[in-house]
C-alpha cells in the first residue's frame, strides 16, 4: 500500500532480516535516541522467547529508508494489538506522528479497524493524552518513575525524605550488626553477565516467585532470554548487574541496560531470608550512589507500577498509557461506552486497579 509517508509493508515477524533489523535500529535512533527497550538487541530475544509465529510487522519505507514499523499481534478479525509479553514494559512500537499511526491501521492487511498501542511512555509515543483526537481513546495503565543524577549523589541524597535517609541508616546498622558491612559489586565485564544473571535467578527462585514458579533460573526461557539480553548489551558496553553482599552472601541484585542517555532497571530482586536488612532498599542506594560517580548516564529508569514507596526514591514520575486508535471516530466513542460499563461493573465485583484494553 502506498500512504502519505511511503510504501507499507505487512509480513510476519519470523521472516524479519538482518537488514531489517539493522533499518529497526537506525529508525530508533532517528525517532527515540536508540531507546534500549526497541533496541534489537531487545526485541529479537523479545520475539525469539516470547514469541508465539503469530506476530507481525507493519512497516513503511519512504524516501529515507525506513520511518515507521511496529509489532502486531491479531486478537480478533479487525483488532489488533501491539506485542507485549511480561518481559517489557514498553511495547515495540517506532512510530513518530500521530498521522503515521493512522496511515498504518489503514495499511493493515485485515483489514483493521482498531489497533491497541500498549504500554505507550509519553517520552516516546506520537499518542498524546489529553489531545483532541477523535479517533483515539487513551487509558491510563501506571505511574512509572525516574531517578536523574546530574547534580550529583549529594544533591539527589538531599532531596530525599529524612525518613527514607534515617530507615536507609538504619538497616545498614542492622546489616553491619548481625551480618557484616554490605559490600556493592558490579559487574559489567560480558564474560561474567551470564553468571551474574544465574546468580539473580538463584535468589528469586527461593522466593514467593519460586514457589509460583515464575522465577528466573538459567534453564527455563526466563533465564536464557535475560542472559541473552544482557550480554548483547553487555557487548556494547551497556550492561550492568548490581549485587549486594552481606556476610558473604547474596543479598540483592538488580539487572540494568541502557544507552548514551540513561540506564533501565530490568528486574529486581533480594534474599526474602535477609528481609530484615531491607537488602534491596540498601542496594537501591549503594547503586545510585555509584552510578552518580561513574561515567556516562546519569538518569535511571525503572518502568514499574511505582507504588508511593517507591516514588520517594524519584525525581520525576509519568504515566504510562494504552493507546487505542479507531478507524472511524464512531468506533472509538462505542469503545469508550463499552469500557465505562465494564469499569463501573467490575467495580462492583473486583478489587480496585483493575484495567482493561483501549482498544474494545
Amino acid at each position: 500500500m502506498r500512504g502519505a509517508s511511503g510504501d507499507w509493508s505487512f509480513f510476519p515477524a519470523r521472516e524479519a532480516t538482518g537488514a531489517f533489523w539493522g533499518e529497526w535500529d537506525e529508525l530508533n535512533r532517528r525517532l527515540w535516541a536508540g531507546h534500549p527497550f526497541l533496541d534489537r538487541r531487545f526485541v529479537e530475544p523479545l520475539l525469539d522467547y516470547w514469541g508465539t509465529g503469530d506476530e507481525q510487522i507493519v512497516a513503511c519505507r519512504g524516501g529515507e529508508g525506513l520511518v515507521a514499523a511496529a509489532i502486531l499481534v491479531r486478537r480478533r478479525p479487525g483488532f489488533w494489538q501491539t506485542f507485549l509479553p511480561a518481559q517489557t514494559q514498553m511495547a515495540p512500537v517506532l512510530v513518530g506522528e500521530y498521522a503515521v499511526a493512522r496511515e498504518m491501521l489503514a495499511a493493515i492487511q485485515d483489514p483493521a479497524v482498531a489497533i491497541d498501542f500498549l504500554c505507550q511512555d509519553p517520552r516516546y509515543s506520537p499518542f498524546a493524552p489529553g489531545e483532541d483526537r477523535k479517533e483515539m481513546l487513551g487509558v491510563p495503565y501506571a505511574v512509572t518513575m525516574a531517578v536523574n543524577l546530574d547534580g550529583g549523589f549529594q544533591e539527589y541524597s538531599e532531596g530525599r525524605s529524612r525518613k527514607l535517609r534515617q530507615n536507609i541508616g538504619k538497616y545498614r546498622r542492622r546489616a553491619e550488626a548481625l551480618g557484616g558491612s554490605p559490600e556493592l559489586r558490579r559487574v559489567s565485564a560480558v564474560t561474567e553477565l551470564r553468571e551474574a544473571v544465574a546468580r539473580y535467578g538463584e535468589i528469586e527462585s527461593r522466593g514467593w516467585k519460586g514457589q509460583q514458579g515464575t522465577a528466573l533460573n538459567e534453564n527455563n526461557a526466563q533465564g536464557k532470554f535475560y542472559a541473552a539480553v544482557m550480554e548483547l548489551f553487555g557487548a556494547g558496553g551497556r550492561a550492568d548487574v548490581f549485587e549486594l553482599w552481606i556476610g558473604g552472601r547474596l543479598a540483592a541484585s538488580r539487572l540494568l541496560i541502557g544507552n548514551e542517555g540513561f540506564r533501565i532497571v530490568l528486574k529486581t530482586t533480594y534474599d526474602e531470608e535477609m528481609s530484615e536488612y531491607a537488602p534491596g532498599r540498601l542496594l537501591l542506594y549503594d547503586m545510585l550512589k555509584r552510578l552518580a560517580g561513574l561515567p556516562g548516564p546519569k538518569r535511571v529508569e525503572f518502568y514499574t507500577k511505582a507504588t508511593r514507596e517507591q516514588l520517594a526514591w524519584a525525581t520525576e514520575q509519568r504515566t504510562v498509557f494504552h493507546a487505542g486508535l479507531y478507524r472511524w471516530a464512531a468506533l472509538r466513542r462505542v469503545a469508550e461506552v463499552v469500557r465505562g460499563i465494564r469499569r463501573n461493573a467490575r467495580a462492583v465485583s473486583e478489587p480496585k486497579g483493575a484495567s482493561d484494553g483501549a482498544a474494545d
